[in-house]
């Protein structure tokens, strides 16, 4: 192992670095069993990500383990850890994200559109996984948001977030169900006032793109 012949040589210390790099590389490309030598040199911090990505393609790593690394200093780490978990374990998405201490919305990513494919709804029950994930349930379309806005069972604090949400997204559904949210007497004040505040957002943004157009049209 010529890292651990030279620890001392820098130049060969970064060459014994980068020969390392490329065989783990290689192996992943060509889908050669490296795993051994990937779970030693996740202990080298230069080498840690490589490793991890191969012991990842090889399916090698527990979802016990792949959460841990969802933990892991590296935004790059917790990616592969994330996308590998949203792949194996879907169903799981929702309640991993809810468990994050301090979720990192960009590289949770995976997770967070896993939960939005296979369960929405314990998506937006949760608030710190509603966090994360709003954007990407926004991505997924209106649907949930409207389900979740409209439900008079679901708990006020994830009906205002999706009221939020559906302010945000401008399309006609989402100003459907704030009007029928307006119209009806039957919630809460805070949520009529949210969706109030929904649907005027929806309208000023209307109306810009309404100037834009007709100055468009003018030029």
């Amino acid at each position: 192992d010529e890292l651990e012949r030279t620890p001392s040589d820098g130049a060969a210390r970064a060459a014994a670095e980068r020969a390392a790099r490329a065989a783990l590389f290689a192996a992943t490309q060509l889908d050669a069993d490296a795993r051994a030598e990937a779970r030693r040199l996740l202990e080298r911090d230069a080498l840690r990500h490589d490793a991890l990505r191969h012991l990842v393609a090889r399916g090698a790593l527990d979802p016990a383990e792949l959460e841990a690394w969802l933990g892991a200093a590296d935004a790059a780490d917790r990616q592969l850890a994330a996308r590998a978990l949203a792949e194996r374990a879907p169903e799981r998405a929702a309640a991993l994200l809810a468990g994050l201490v301090a979720p990192d919305a960009a590289a949770v990513a995976p997770l967070a559109d896993a939960a939005a494919r296979h369960d929405p709804d314990a998506l937006l029950a949760d608030a710190r996984a509603r966090a994360v994930a709003m954007p990407v349930l926004l991505d997924h379309g209106e649907a949930a948001l409207v389900a979740r806005a409209l439900d008079p069972s679901a708990d006020e604090a994830s009906r205002l977030s999706a009221l939020g949400a559906l302010g945000r997204s401008g399309g006609q559904e989402a100003e459907t169900a704030l009007q029928r949210i307006l119209d009806r007497d039957a919630d809460p004040d805070p949520i009529r006032a949210a969706a109030f505040r929904a649907v005027r957002r929806l309208q000023r943004r209307q109306a810009r793109a309404r100037r834009f157009a007709e100055e468009e049209a003018r030029s």
